[in-house]
């Protein structure tokens, strides 16, 4: 599988995020995440794979070495995932102490139920409602910094992309599109920590 962060948009958007110190371990994982996702089944079910066509089964020998492959995919970036909503969670609630009114303590909450969560169609689920786009516009509003509402816009966006490449007919392109649409989402994620870091 090439690596979709390899002469790419996507990286030069990581170089520039290296540059905030905070972030640089995790952008490390998600280097070494992305290079190894490939080919080995590590017993996940559910999420949303669940929802797969199984027409590209037919005639296909690859198939089920593509499927353990996207079981990986997801496992791994779950766990990825997890760990930067993790550190959301904790930048948002460390703010809420420092300007209490901005409604980084709501933002907080929100990524604390989206941690918890035991999938990445979890967090879909919890971080992308009318509810907490009603927290992020509010804090956008107090702030002065729309880079909150469109920055949640656009993780939401990739959330629904990856259902899409979830629910859509499996094909040759379907890992790669997951692992780019991944990608894609947590450098959103981690330019969301870095707009909620910088806010004075």
């Amino acid at each position: 599988m090439s690596n979709p962060l390899h002469g790419s948009a996507s990286e030069a958007n990581l170089r520039r995020l290296v540059r905030n110190r905070t972030l640089t371990g995790a952008l490390v994982v998600l280097a070494v995440i992305v290079a190894g996702v490939a080919g080995y089944s590590l017993g996940h079910t559910g999420g949303y794979a669940s929802g797969y066509s199984t027409g590209y089964s037919d005639g296909n020998s690859d198939y089920n070495k593509i499927q353990e492959s996207i079981n990986s995919t997801e496992l791994n970036y779950y766990g990825y995932l997890q760990q930067v909503i993790s550190k959301l969670a904790v930048d948002s609630q460390n703010k809420s102490v420092k300007s209490p009114s901005a409604g980084f303590d709501s933002l907080s909450s929100v990524f604390k139920a989206a941690n918890a969560s035991s999938t990445v169609f979890g967090q879909n689920l919890t971080l992308c409602t009318p509810t907490a786009k009603g927290y992020f516009q509010a804090t956008a509003a107090n702030t002065g910094n729309s880079n909150f509402a469109s920055l949640y816009l656009t993780i939401c966006l990739y959330y629904l992309k990856l259902a899409n490449d979830y629910t859509g007919r499996l094909t040759s392109f379907t890992l790669q599109n997951l692992s780019n649409d991944f990608t894609l989402l947590a450098i959103n994620l981690l330019n969301l920590d870095s707009v909620i870091q910088t806010y004075p």
